[in-house]
């Protein structure tokens, strides 16, 4: 299936398993292991510390080895079921001991196992008793349990501190096996793992469409065996461990019965997921449903064929191409022909699914178009309860209206009223104000503004100019003392000689340049004199 390809790698010894485990159980030393191989039930009267430390050890182990496939059957895929078989159970479980090469066997395992099936709830489940069940398997203490009889095994657990759980006895070895052997059991705790995993991946990634929601035991691996029973070998990271069919059939029953997000048929075949608690008594399975998942069953089978076909049509290629190069023509030949028929075979079976596909889309619109449909029903009744509201009558309305109007009214004509007053309150006590003179104020404050900005502009003139004088001052102190090093193409009049070096020449010069600089000056303040008298002509003329 498709899941088994990315399933970690089985451990084949518990050595290697608890070797590469990343969780708390880690390989205990040699002195250890033989106190651990040694162990039984009879500890329990001799040293209870003791035996309670191995029985625990051991626990974990046996559920350790059942997630990653170290006590499943011969494939590796049963990891919720347990078949308590003697003989292969205390061979999976043998120790090797490097120094000496001798292979310890478990002593006490029969015991451990017997006791995990009788705790409360118990943690191993007879699979066939589980199946059948009608009711939940770990079902709430009751009232009178907790308050009479749990009390009651803790005293008497205080009286006789050896009596381990209170009701428990220590049996022998033999008679430990002869409880649990040759029967399958479930293991409620990885169940229930499995089963909280499951509910959580619904709740964050709820399925969307019809088919999605519906399940069978292989669709169920198909989907969502990476998201069950993540492995705690540390090569792993995290990934699924492979489930088997008969896993898959327990724990659908589980989710059915015990944790209600699942309906089916009365086969327990086809399963529908319903994570509605108000939903789940009127839900149920029809006709339509169980169609679809055979469909499903159908096209997945499809497609392995698919692969499979594709596979044998590059191994005959890859003969074919082998042989002739060996010059063995015929048998090139043959595997061509074989090669022609498989090709053919693939056609049909793409079409095939191509054309189920079709259908299913066809069913999963129709599907759509029922939920629309009763969306659309559910939005009419609605919408016919809110307008039949008295509120929302034809006549009440035309009432409502009206009255709004008249009130706008009269709240218009307390605005008029109360305007009209002002401003006759206004003319009487002399406020009203003379627009023309308003006016010549706005127009004086227009051209005192103006005024302002031009001596801002003057002002920002001047410090330029000033800048540009010590500039040139700057520049005419630092040649002076060099003038006859000073080329003559700087100068204006430089026209005679481009390498004359006359002191006179070179006075005269700079004294031009600097004449010239004193008449820009001059010019610019004439200008700014002659705009400001211009303004103070115009206030003058505004103010007439």
């Amino acid at each position: 299936m498709p899941n088994e390809t990315s399933t970690p790698i089985r451990p084949s010894s518990l050595q290697s398993l608890l070797a590469s485990s990343s969780a708390t159980t880690t390989t205990p030393s040699s002195e250890r292991i033989r106190a651990l191989y040694a162990f039984t039930s009879n500890q329990k009267l001799t040293n209870p510390a003791g035996y309670e430390k191995n029985y625990r050890w051991w626990t974990e182990v046996i559920e350790m080895a059942m997630r990653e496939g170290l006590l499943g059957a011969d494939d590796g895929l049963d990891r919720l079921i347990l078949f308590a078989n003697e003989d292969e159970l205390v061979g999976k479980l043998e120790w090797l001991e490097e120094k000496n090469g001798m292979k310890l066997r478990p002593k006490g395992l029969g015991g451990v196992l017997s006791s995990l099936t009788r705790t409360t709830p118990p943690t191993l489940y007879p699979l066939q008793s589980f199946l059948s069940s009608t009711q939940p398997i770990k079902q709430s203490p009751s009232l009178a349990y907790r308050l009479v009889a749990q009390p009651l095994w803790w005293a008497v657990g205080k009286v006789n501190p050896f009596a381990a759980s209170g009701s428990e006895e220590v049996e022998a070895e033999e008679r430990s096996w002869k409880r649990v052997n040759k029967m399958e059991w479930v293991h409620l705790d990885l169940l229930e793992e499995a089963a909280a995993n499951f509910i959580s991946h619904l709740r964050a990634n709820p399925p969307i469409t019809h088919s999605t929601m519906l399940l069978s035991p292989e669709l169920l691996l198909q989907r969502y065996a990476q998201h069950l029973l993540p492995s705690k070998l540390r090569h792993s990271k995290g990934k699924g461990v492979g489930l088997s069919k008969r896993d898959a059939k327990a724990l659908l029953k589980y989710l059915k019965r015990d944790k209600r997000v699942l309906v089916s048929d009365s086969l327990e075949e086809v399963y529908k997921i319903v994570l509605d608690e108000t939903e789940y008594s009127s839900a149920g399975l029809t006709d339509a449903d169980k169609g679809t998942v055979a469909i499903l069953s159908t096209l997945d089978k499809l497609d392995r064929q698919i692969d499979a076909v594709s596979k044998e049509i590059t191994s005959a290629q890859g003969k074919a191409s082998s042989h002739l190069r060996l010059n063995q023509k015929n048998v090139a030949l043959s595997y061509l022909r074989s090669k022609k028929q498989l090709e053919s075979v693939l056609e049909k079976r793409v079409g095939a699914a191509e054309q189920l596909r079709s259908v299913l889309r066809g069913i999963e619109n129709a599907h759509g178009d029922v939920e629309i449909m009763k969306a659309y029903e559910a939005s009419t009744a609605t919408l016919k309860t809110v307008l039949s509201h008295p509120s929302l009558q034809r006549d009440h309305i035309d009432t409502t209206m009206d009255a709004l109007a008249e009130s706008m009214a009269d709240q218009q004509e307390i605005d008029d009223a109360i305007q009209s007053g002002g401003q006759v309150a206004v003319s009487a006590a002399g406020m009203e104000a003379d627009e023309d003179a308003l006016q010549k104020e706005l127009e004086g404050l227009v051209i005192e503004r103006e005024e302002e900005e031009e001596k801002e502009k003057t002002k920002a003139k001047l410090v330029e100019e000033k800048k540009q004088e010590r500039e040139l001052a700057d520049r005419l102190a630092a040649l002076k003392p060099q003038r006859e090093l000073v080329p003559l193409s700087i100068l204006p009049d430089s026209t005679t000689s481009a390498k004359s070096t006359d002191p006179a020449q070179n006075s005269d010069a700079w004294e031009t340049v600097y004449e010239e600089a004193q008449a820009r000056k001059a010019a610019e303040t004439a200008r700014a004199e002659a705009s400001k008298l211009k303004k103070e002509s115009r206030v003058s003329t505004a103010a007439q």
